[in-house]
């Protein structure tokens, strides 16, 4: 066969790579790993790049990801709340990536956007039932025994000379 043409070789080529597809492979992930082991600042810099060029990008792939919604629907959740957390109501951040998405763990239904705090709440009860009422019960406990023995300053090393 000539190998002249432009055709010729570029058959030739796609021949010996489909022959030798997986040894290529082999030695371009290992230049590759070279590289990144030798120019960590550039890659460092290249990526840091990429993400701030790529900042929407990026978070709508997390979005799709993580709880099968767009950035889009993210944002158009958070004005159907008109910007307040779904547990406790008061308003998100005005920034509605900021917010947290609240989501069944089991079957990655995504139910409202909250606060973190809240998210967090919602998270503990959920996977320890009832530890919500005990911790609401310890702190009305703690404030009964504040209202008959308020603390005292020599209590608190920390409050020393305050009035």
């Amino acid at each position: 066969m000539d190998y002249k043409t432009s055709k010729a070789r570029r058959e030739r080529s796609k021949r010996y790579y489909e022959a030798h597809a997986e040894e290529q492979k082999a030695k371009q992930r290992e230049r590759c790993k070279k590289y990144r082991e030798t120019n960590p600042e550039k890659i460092r810099e290249t990526n840091k790049k990429y993400r701030e060029a790529n900042r929407e990008a990026l978070k709508d792939a997390y979005y799709r990801r993580e709880y099968g919604i767009s950035r889009f629907d993210k944002e158009r959740m958070y004005k159907e709340q008109r910007g307040l957390c779904g547990a406790c109501y008061l308003p998100l951040p005005e920034n509605f990536d900021e917010a947290s998405t609240d989501h069944n763990h089991v079957t990655g239904r995504v139910r409202s956007l909250l606060h973190s705090h809240c998210n967090s709440v919602e998270g503990i009860e959920t996977k320890y039932p009832g530890t919500l009422a005990k911790v609401l019960e310890y702190k009305k406990r703690w404030d009964a025994i504040e209202q008959i023995y308020p603390p005292q300053a020599e209590d608190n090393p920390s409050q020393k000379g305050k009035v």
